[in-house]
């Protein structure tokens, strides 16, 4: 199963539910009005909550590559030898 498909099955699961509790809630309750309503608003704001921290945890323990980058140095100045006996002058 994709990660898309996993993401709407959820999503249609947390709308079937709060449909369901809007349902069976009476609307003139301090419940209804102050969980249940709001509901699917504290839900996008826990999601791009957690999915900031992720990305920014994400970067912060983004890993270097010491080696690859050296590789690739060596890479550019090699290309640049070659276009060098080619025939093509720098700027």
């Amino acid at each position: 199963m994709t990660q898309l498909a996993k993401f709407l099955s959820l999503g249609i699961l947390a709308v079937m539910v709060w449909i369901k509790l809007m349902g069976i809630t009476d609307p003139d309750t301090l419940l209804y009005k102050c969980v249940v309503f709001p509901l699917p608003f504290w839900g996008v704001v826990v999601f791009g909550a957690i999915s900031a921290a992720i990305v920014l945890y994400r970067t912060f323990t983004f890993n270097d590559c010491p080696d690859a980058a050296k590789e690739l140095l060596e890479q550019i100045d090699e290309a640049r030898k070659d276009l060098r006996k080619r025939g093509m002058k720098s700027l």
